[in-house]
Parts: C-alpha cells; sequence; structure tokens
C-alpha cells in the first residue's frame, strides 16, 4: 500500500537480511492454511522453498490446487525444482503427471510417469511405492479415457483399485469414475449407471468434491441417453451446485447436459444460456471435447432458430479446434452437423458430400 518507490526501498532491505524471507513466506503460509486459503498459503511454501509443505498443500482438502484454478502456479512450482528434488518424492512426479493433464498438455503426461516409475525403482518396496504405483495406473486410465480406449481404462482402473492404499480416496474415487466411463462407451449403461452411483456415494463420504461432479456428471448423461431428462437435469443442477457460485470449470459437462435437455423441451432461451455456460467453463481447462461438443450444440440451437449462417460459423470454429488439436474423432459429429446446415439450405449435393465422404450412415438417410 505503501508508494512504489517506498516499497521498492523496503524489499532491498528485506533481502539484504539473509533467511528472513523465507521465514516470514514460511509464516505467511501458516497463516493463510489457517484461514482456509490454500492457494495463498501454497504460493508462500513455494516462495520459502519449503518443498515439503508445498507439496501438501498441492494436494488441497478434498480438491487438488490444479483443480481449483491454480494450476499454472502448481507447474511452474513443479518446474522449478530440480530433477533430484522430484526422483526423491516420486509423488511430486505423479502429482506433476496430474497438473499437466489438467492443464491440457495431453503429450507431456505419460514422460511424467514414466519418470515417477523410475523413480520408484530406486526405492523399497512397501505400501507407499504400491500405492504410488496405483497413482500412476489411475493416472493412465483418465489418458485412455481421451482415446476412448475402454479396454485400456478398464484393465488400468482395476490395476489402480488393487493397489491403491484405502486412505487414497481421491486417486480411487478417479479409478473408480474411469471405470464407469468406459462401461458408459462400450455402451453398458446399467454398468455404468451403478459404478458413477458407487462413485458419488464413495466422493460424498470422502469429500471429494471435483470427482463427484464428474461421477454425477456421468449419470445425468446416462439418464439423459434413456430419455429420463428430468431425472438427467436433476443430476446436472446439482454438479452446478457443487462446483460453486460462479461454478468452475469442471461443471462444463453439466451445463452442456442442460442445454441438451432445455433443447429437447424446446426452452430455446434456457438452451442457450446454458450451452454458452459450457462453452465459457470449458475454455480454462482446455477441454477440446467440451468446447468443440459445445459449439456442435450451439450450432444445432442456431439452427433451429433459421440461423443458418451462425451455424456454419460455430462448426467452422469447432473443426478448427479439433484440427489444431488433432482430435480428429470429433469430426464426423461436426459433419453431421453441417448437414443439417446444408440440408436447411437446399444445398442437397453439398450434404450428400459431406455426408459421404465421413461415411454417416444417418445423414445419408437425411439426404435421401
Amino acid at each position: 500500500r505503501y508508494h512504489h518507490l517506498f516499497g521498492d526501498l523496503l524489499r532491498q532491505r528485506l533481502e539484504q537480511q539473509p533467511g528472513s524471507i523465507a521465514e516470514l513466506h514460511r509464516r505467511a503460509s501458516i497463516w493463510y492454511e489457517a484461514q482456509g486459503l490454500e492457494v495463498e498459503a501454497f504460493g508462500h511454501a513455494a516462495a520459502a522453498h519449503d518443498i515439503d509443505r508445498a507439496a501438501r498443500l498441492v494436494e488441497g482438502d478434498g480438491m487438488p490446487l490444479h483443480y481449483r484454478g491454480a494450476v499454472g502456479p502448481v507447474l511452474d512450482w513443479l518446474g522449478s525444482l530440480p530433477e533430484a528434488e522430484l526422483d526423491a518424492r516420486p509423488a511430486l512426479w505423479v502429482r506433476y503427471a496430474s497438473a499437466l493433464w489438467v492443464d491440457g498438455q495431453i503429450p507431456a503426461v505419460e514422460a511424467k510417469l514414466q519418470a515417477a516409475e523410475a523413480a520408484l525403482r530406486e526405492a523399497e518396496p512397501d505400501d507407499t511405492t504400491r500405492d504410488l504405483n496405483g497413482r500412476i495406473a489411475a493416472r493412465r486410465a483418465t489418458l485412455a479415457a481421451i482415446e476412448y480406449d475402454a479396454e485400456t481404462m478398464i484393465a488400468q482402473s482395476r490395476s489402480a483399485l488393487a493397489s491403491l492404499d484405502p486412505g487414497s480416496s481421491a486417486m480411487r474415487t478417479s479409478a473408480m469414475w474411469t471405470l464407469a466411463l468406459a462401461y458408459q462407451f462400450q455402451g453398458s449403461r446399467r454398468a455404468a449407471r451403478e459404478a458413477f452411483a458407487e462413485t458419488v456415494a464413495a466422493c460424498e463420504a470422502s469429500g471429494n468434491t471435483f470427482r463427484n461432479t464428474l461421477a454425477s456428471t456421468g449419470l445425468g448423461q446416462i439418464w439423459e441417453m434413456e430419455n429420463q431428462l428430468t431425472t438427467a437435469a436433476g443430476h446436472d443442477r446439482r454438479v452446478l451446485e457443487l462446483a460453486g457460485d460462479p461454478p468452475l470449470p469442471a461443471g462444463c459437462e453439466a451445463a452442456l447436459g442442460l442445454g441438451r435437455i432445455f433443447y429437447e423441451w424446446n426452452n430455446l432461451e434456457a438452451a442457450q444460456r446454458y450451452g454458452e455456460l459450457g462453452l465459457q467453463l470449458a475454455r480454462p481447462l482446455d477441454r477440446v471435447i467440451t468446447f468443440v461438443s459445445c459449439e456442435i450444440f450451439l450450432a444445432r440451437l442456431a439452427l433451429a432458430r433459421g440461423d443458418a449462417a451462425g451455424a456454419s460459423a460455430r462448426l467452422a470454429e469447432a473443426r478448427q479446434s479439433a484440427l489444431h488439436y488433432k482430435f480428429d474423432k470429433q469430426l464426423p459429429k461436426i459433419a453431421a452437423a453441417g448437414v443439417l446446415v446444408q440440408l436447411q439450405q437446399g444445398n442437397l449435393a453439398a450434404a450428400e458430400e459431406l455426408a459421404q465422404t465421413h461415411d454417416l450412415p444417418l445423414s445419408q438417410a437425411r439426404v435421401h
């Protein structure tokens, strides 16, 4: 609050007193943690070079800090640590992989997991190393989810659940969630619904809010698939409650789900509101899947309002995002929406070419 010149003078004077700055940061970290301000407490612990304290604070209270909007500071801190410090604490390699995953740096995740495994080979096998191997398997299950690789997800999730310590509730619920998600990918709705419900119960027992939002989102999607829209909407609203006000990025899928439900109910204003919210929440997470899905949904919403030009612009942005991030699996969905745009404009030849290029039988039927 002082004049910046006087503030600079005080900082220079402080820097001339060896050891005092780190101690002040440590005391500040303790104070912030006592006030429940874990992100600020972590920042001061990192500034104090107190690795053990910072590592503990990164874990958060029920939700790691990088899931609460602090992924940048967490990655900056982990990136500043010498490899020797990380090797001495293999758990930090695993946390590094997790933070990279949250930040959307997917290609870099596997290297950190392999570094963790290499560090663990130098450690004495015990319950701790067994638990860390379970954490590595749990993270690989989430990586497989990006590729919709249900078989790998199931294998890695089960391996994780067999190795994780009973007290590692956050990672256990993560493995439970990826197992449920794998069932959903396979189309086994009943198995998925039961596994998601089990995950929600475990999350509520352990206070894992983040994974609870994901599992509850899964439940909403399953009920939506079964056309039980009122039940689905209830789960989606619960997710947004868990995500807070304003909602955390983890609520993006639930917001999109509510958008789709209101679209089915022909409440286009509410559908637009929730679709835009989903898009807004997906941006900070760099969630390409959700971001592109929101763009496709908003394009179909524009089409329902007769705005073919707006729909085309949305789809163009969705296609650009999918190509940029090499998420080719979304291209057929974008093309299917593009067929609808062409059909509304009466461009049958263009619609037919698009449907054939992407091998879309349903779209071809629409053309006919």
